[in-house]
């Protein structure tokens, strides 16, 4: 895997966050885009995907997902925001799908359901008084389904040749999306940006690199 991927991340994250601390909007639109497109580079050019196989194809559909989630989630309308929720939520579905087509053990994955279920719930009851009405059934869906990718990605690592990466790479793509809730439900601050996107595109990255094992 060469640095090209990651180095766009990483020069469209700094640029992104500048913009977000300068407070412009079209910084922003320029600039997360590009960062996005480091890991569909990572992905596109991976061995997973140019050599044809499914667990390829559908690593690279879930990055794109994340790419269109990400350009929804610069608007900052209501509509706009489902919107991006349901790319993430497809990206996170085919995520768990490509790792469970690796195979499965019913330890790990018991382990990580258990793990996942209380931190769930913990965050459930912080985060549901501020939800509006419209958003508990989409975000009760969404948490859902990022948690069956970190029970996926649990239970299917051992069968992989870099478990640790897959299992954390899962994990900080769950915590990157508390600072999005936090962003959109709870308290906008710079601070929410500056700690999520970091661990998100690290995430991304990450995620994009199993294409390469």
């Amino acid at each position: 895997m060469n640095s090209t991927g990651p180095t766009i991340t990483a020069v469209g994250l700094a640029a992104t966050l500048l913009s977000e601390a300068l407070k412009q909007p079209i910084g922003v639109w320029i600039f997360k885009p590009l960062a996005s497109l480091g890991f569909l580079y990572t992905g596109y050019h991976s061995p997973a995907y140019t050599s044809g196989s499914q667990f390829g194809k559908t690593m690279f559909a879930s990055l794109a997902l994340g790419f269109l989630g990400d350009v929804c989630l610069i608007h900052k309308s209501p509509a706009a925001f489902q919107a991006g929720l349901f790319s993430f939520l497809l990206g996170h579905l085919g995520f768990a799908y490509a790792f469970a087509e690796r195979g499965m053990e019913l330890k790990p994955a018991l382990t990580a359901a258990a793990a996942v279920g209380l931190v769930g719930s913990v965050v459930w009851k912080w985060l549901s008084p501020n939800l509006p009405k419209a958003d508990r059934i989409p975000v009760a869906l969404y948490t859902t389904v990022i948690s069956a990718m970190v029970v996926a990605a649990s239970g299917s690592a051992w069968n992989t040749p870099t478990p640790y990466l897959q299992i954390a790479g899962a994990i900080i793509f769950q915590l990157s999306d508390l600072c999005v809730a936090r962003q959109q439900f709870v308290h906008k601050t710079f601070l929410n940006p500056l700690v999520g996107l970091p661990l998100y595109y690290l995430s991304q990255q990450m995620i994009a690199s199993l294409m390469y094992y």
